[in-house]
């Protein structure tokens, strides 16, 4: 399996586990956050299947950095205020601990792809 390819399902794999976690959540507002994480996952995904369809690197990556964490941003913002000790439970906070795993594991990994790559 080429590095694009192990990329694409590292993004569908983690797409799913936030879907799950989605599903999962008892809050609206933790709900929204795993479900934005998902779709985050699914954009990076088409950013290498871009990749893979032979699209310029540059332009693919122009379109990935589109995203907007505004969303998120506004939730933690609203949770914060309301103040909530329960807001997330035992469970949760396994899945959060688990997602934190999972994406410093993909950024080792990405990182380490990069430095092996010969740049002019």
């Amino acid at each position: 399996m080429d590095i694009i390819d192990f990329a694409m399902k590292m993004e569908l794999d983690g797409k799913a586990f936030y879907e799950k976690a989605a599903a999962r959540a008892q809050r609206r507002e933790v709900k929204e956050i795993f479900g934005y994480l998902a779709e985050e996952e699914k954009r990076h995904y088409s950013f290498f299947r871009s990749l893979k369809e032979g699209a310029d690197p540059d332009v693919a990556a122009r379109e990935l950095r589109g995203g907007s964490v505004a969303s998120p941003k506004n939730i933690f913002v609203q949770l914060t205020v309301e103040n909530d000790d329960q807001m997330f439970g035992e469970d949760i906070k396994g899945v959060w601990t688990e997602a934190l795993k999972i994406e410093e594991k993909s950024a080792a990994f990405y990182s380490g792809q990069a430095q092996k790559e010969k740049y002019p």
